[in-house]
C-alpha cells in the first residue's frame, strides 16, 4: 500500500480527493474567465450594482469550490450549493434584464449529454450536490 502525501491511508484515496478538488476549482475558474468578458458589456449604470454583486458571488463560488472538497462537511458543501444556486439566479436575472446574453446562460447551464460534458455551472452544481449528499450520508 502506497502512503498518501500526508502519510495516512492509501495513495489512491488521496489522488481521488485531489482530483475532485482540482475539478471543482478548474470549473469555477473557467466559469469566471468565461463570465468576466460578458460583464464588461454591462451598461455603466448597472455595472456598479449588479456586476459588483455578481463578481462577489463568483469569487465566493471559487473559494468554496476549493474549501468544500477538502473539508467534506455538510456546512461547506451546503454553502457551495447555495452559492452556485445564487450565482445561477443572478445570471438569470441579468439575462431577463438584458444585461447578459441568454445564450451565454444556456451554454454554461447546458445539461450533460453524449456529445457534451455539460456547461461549467451545470457541472459545478452536479458535483456540489453530489458532495453534499455524500457528506450527509457520511454523518
Amino acid at each position: 500500500m502506497m502512503p498518501s502525501q500526508d502519510g495516512h491511508g492509501s495513495g489512491r484515496h488521496q489522488i481521488s480527493r485531489n482530483s475532485q478538488d482540482l475539478i471543482t476549482r478548474s470549473l469555477a475558474k473557467r466559469l469566471i474567465t468565461k463570465t468576466l468578458p460578458m460583464l464588461d458589456r454591462v451598461h455603466r449604470a448597472q455595472r456598479y450594482r449588479y456586476v459588483s454583486r455578481l463578481e462577489g458571488v463568483m469569487h465566493e463560488v471559487l473559494k468554496l469550490s476549493i474549501e468544500a472538497p477538502r473539508a467534506k462537511t455538510i456546512t461547506k458543501c451546503a454553502a457551495l450549493v447555495d452559492s452556485i444556486d445564487l450565482l445561477h439566479d443572478m445570471l438569470e436575472i441579468g439575462a431577463a434584464n438584458k444585461l447578459i446574453k441568454g445564450g451565454y446562460i444556456a451554454s454554461i447551464m447546458q445539461p450533460k449529454s453524449d456529445e457534451h460534458p455539460g456547461g461549467e455551472l451545470w457541472q459545478l452544481a452536479a458535483i456540489s450536490r453530489s458532495m453534499l449528499n455524500k457528506a450527509k450520508t457520511k454523518k
